[in-house]
Parts: C-alpha cells; structure tokens; sequence
C-alpha cells in the first residue's frame, strides 16, 4: 500500500482511549502491520496517552491530544 499519514485529535480524557485505540488498530490494519508490531505500537500510543492525560494535563481536560501516524514502505512512525 501507498504511503499514508493519518492523524486523530481527542480531548485529553481517559475516556477518548478507546477511540484512539480504534485508530492505531485501523492504521495498522490497513498496512498489515505484523502483530508483534502492532502490539508494540498499541503500547506506545497508551503510555504517551495516558501520560499526555496524567501528567501533561494534570487530569480529564479539554485540552486537545493529537496522534498521527504515518506508513511508508518498511517503516511507521
């Protein structure tokens, strides 16, 4: 598949993980990301999540969580 860049925004809320669960899980599933590395990632996005949530944000917040993730042949970032 062609390169693609793909982003998300969310509130900084523990609540918006499951949606951004669903978009990493999407993105990997378009590119037929290996399940070891799609398992890494997935670990990845919680702990920059929950950190951005916990510590960035001191809690729930309104402010906006942005996640974007982009393929190219061989590589995800």
């Amino acid at each position: 598949m062609m390169d693609e860049r793909a982003a998300l925004s969310l509130g900084a809320s523990m609540a918006q993980w499951p949606q951004a669960l669903a978009f990493v899980e999407a993105f990997c599933s378009r590119h037929g990301v290996a399940h070891d590395d799609r398992l890494r990632l997935v670990l990845v996005a919680e702990e920059l999540f929950t950190n951005s949530v916990e510590h960035g944000h001191a809690g729930d917040a309104d402010a906006p969580i942005r996640i974007e993730l982009a393929h190219e042949p061989g590589r995800l970032h």
